[in-house]
């Protein structure tokens, strides 16, 4: 084989520095003279990057200082998948957890798998929205 075109999306499973199960499937490809082409920006709006950001050392994030918030609009019904991954791949002992509240504060959904130093920098969660119907 000597192209690779793969158009479809990983989650969870890399991080930009070129490290991760994605980047070593692909760093072996280059290695043996496969070129390899990826789609790139279908999810260009549909995920967040930043440095860890804790200006008053609550332990949460803030997307911005002091803003432990990040809107995010959900479409009207269907599954929706949130991932967190940092960089300390392939294993980790740094253990962060992963958060979902709706618009009022009220827990919807949460991540905590421990890592303690045998596990991937990764948490995640899926869940449903559905749409109600007028009259039910």
């Amino acid at each position: 084989m000597d192209v690779a075109n793969f158009s479809a999306g990983w989650t969870g499973v890399h991080f930009t520095d070129g490290t991760g199960l994605a980047c070593d499937i692909v760093n072996d490809a280059r290695a043996n003279s496969i070129l390899w082409v990826n789609a790139a920006g279908n999810s260009a709006k549909r995920h967040y990057q930043d440095n860890w950001l804790d200006t008053n050392n609550d332990s949460w994030h803030e997307f911005a200082p002091g803003d432990p918030g990040n809107t995010i609009q959900l479409g009207s019904a269907g599954p929706v998948d949130i991932r967190l991954t940092w960089d300390s791949w392939p294993t980790t002992d740094q253990d962060y957890d992963l958060y979902l509240f709706d618009s009022a504060w009220n827990l919807v959904g949460v991540s905590f798998n421990f890592q303690t130093g045998t596990q991937p920098p990764f948490e995640g969660l899926t869940i449903f929205i559905c749409s109600i119907l007028p009259g039910t």
